[in-house]
């Protein structure tokens, strides 16, 4: 599964610090929310796409995570018919589950 997580990692830091020094420089500015938003959604996107990439998750894992989400996971790049992207995974809200991922990715890192 391809899946550039430390460079989606550094566009949420970008974002974060973008949030932060809007939240100081223009407080009273409508976008900083909208900034603040976007920094949130990148702050719980990467990590459960990261958890998503654990080498180490088996069948049985990805039954979980594929039961738990409600959709199926297609890890063969030959034959997605959409692609692993942060797009794909925010539309299907993944971050709301990013604490059950994180424990099913830590199962499978267990063994």
């Amino acid at each position: 599964m391809e899946m550039p997580v430390k460079e989606w990692d550094s566009q949420f830091q970008m974002w974060y610090k973008i949030a932060a020094r809007a939240e100081r420089e223009l407080p009273s500015n409508s976008i900083v929310a909208t900034i603040e938003e976007q920094a949130k959604v990148w702050k719980d996107l990467v990590p459960a796409c990261g958890d998503l990439k654990n080498e180490n998750l088996l069948q049985r894992h990805w039954e979980k995570l594929e039961g738990l989400v409600g959709f199926k996971f297609e890890r063969d790049p030959e034959t997605w018919s959409q692609p692993f992207s942060l797009g794909a995974f925010m539309q299907k809200n993944i971050t709301q589950f990013k604490d059950e991922i994180q424990h099913i990715s830590t199962e499978g890192a267990a063994g």
